[in-house]
């Protein structure tokens, strides 16, 4: 990303690029650290809402994050925020005691299957915890957002002098 300033007033300029490089520079983990805190907040309603048999569909809940491969019987769900995506998925990589197999009925739970001819209704745990988790997630972004409104603040504004941005009317100026 680049950034071209091209005013000059009060060292504003140095400041406003000061400011955007440690916006860039710290925006990922910032912003990583927020939504990995509400995916923690998903990851514990999910364990709540997940039916329950053996246990071994609860043990496969994980939260990932980017662009995994994921196996084809695994249920992701997850929120995507610019380059920043994490997920919460269910299947694979645990054992159920009752079968031996992988756990690879996580989206028929999830999401529902036909059996004997019949429609048996999904049980969308995971959906079910993001949710839950709205909250979590608004309330992560607006401190996320905060954290930006402070590191600008504390860069770019506080070099500009009060009378460039007085909310006095200017004299001689007169609304058409």
């Amino acid at each position: 990303m680049s950034v071209r300033i091209e005013e000059t007033d009060f060292g504003t300029k140095d400041a406003t690029y000061k400011a955007l490089d440690r916006l860039i520079k710290e925006n990922p983990s910032k912003l990583d650290l927020y939504l990995l805190r509400y995916f923690i907040e998903v990851y514990k309603h999910a364990l709540k809402f997940c039916p329950v048999d053996t246990g071994a569909l609860r043990a496969s809940i994980r939260i990932r994050r980017g662009q995994q491969k994921l196996a084809p019987y695994t249920k992701a769900v997850g929120k995507r925020t610019g380059d920043h995506s994490f997920y919460i998925t269910a299947g694979g990589e645990v054992i159920n005691p009752k079968h031996k197999k992988l756990v690879d009925y996580a989206m028929a739970v999830h999401d529902g299957y036909m059996a004997g001819g019949r429609w048996v209704p999904g049980r969308p745990f995971l959906l079910q915890a993001i949710t839950a988790a709205e909250k979590d997630f608004a309330d992560n972004v607006n401190k996320y957002l905060d954290w930006v409104e402070k590191v600008w603040s504390s860069d770019a504004i506080k070099t500009i002098p009060s009378k460039l941005y007085s909310t006095q009317p200017i004299k001689g100026l007169e609304e058409q």
